[in-house]
């Protein structure tokens, strides 16, 4: 805005001296000097719009560079959650190995059917409910976005919230920055499995809807009265 409005003021006065000197008989030495000055300001002038134009799409590129290592630091935090999940899954999964082998081992039936029925099923139940509801996120193929929904979806169901997942059509676009959107629906999403998990029913409802050209985003969730 200064660089404009010292275009403007430069270019009107150097102009205005031009004209009125054309009237008050300036003689032909000063008016060539006046349009040589004028000239000269703009040929700066201009150098310096080009100069700053290219130091915008530098700081564009930089901001975007920025933007693509802050996603790549959310991508490797999630990789690092999802290795977590699988170690502590192999943990479980050989200690319920090492149980019914012991009950196996004593031959004592009666327990190995009450562990099967009160402990295994249950959480097998929990295990498929939570597949069914990662499978979901197969529509959604903006990364952004299904990373933040993946990430927060296991939290949810750690939590032993019941997580409902809605996304009918595949989602392919979103018009809208997506660092800000993957911000916000974090945000939202963490008051919700917040607020969810201080009720007894504990559930959460996620929707994403494709109308026409907009994506709906529709979040639900048990609250205390």
């Amino acid at each position: 805005k200064l660089l404009l409005i010292s275009t403007t003021v430069g270019s009107c006065t150097l102009l205005f001296n031009i004209i009125w000197g054309s009237y008050s008989d300036y003689p032909t030495e000063i008016l060539l000097f006046n349009g040589a000055l004028f000239f000269a300001l703009a040929l700066t002038h201009l150098l310096q719009y080009m100069n700053l134009y290219r130091t915008m799409q530098e700081n564009q590129r930089l901001a975007l560079r920025e933007q693509a290592r802050e996603k790549l630091s959310e991508y490797t935090a999630q990789l690092e959650n999802h290795y977590q999940e699988i170690r502590r899954f192999k943990h479980d999964y050989m200690n319920l190995l090492s149980t019914l082998n012991g009950f196996i081992q004593e031959g004592d039936m009666e327990r190995l059917r009450s562990f099967f029925e009160c402990q295994l099923l249950p959480e097998s139940r929990l295990l498929l409910d939570r597949d069914s509801v990662i499978a979901r996120l197969g529509n959604m193929k903006v990364l952004e976005v299904k990373g933040v929904l993946y990430t927060k979806i296991l939290v949810a169901i750690n939590a032993n919230l019941q997580v409902e997942l809605e996304i009918s059509d595949p989602i392919d676009r979103v018009d809208m920055n997506l660092l800000t959107l993957s911000r916000v629906l974090g945000i939202y999403l963490d008051n919700a499995i917040e607020a969810a998990g201080q009720t007894a029913e504990g559930r959460l409802r996620i929707a994403l809807i494709k109308d026409e050209d907009r994506v709906v985003f529709h979040l639900a969730n048990s609250t205390p009265p």
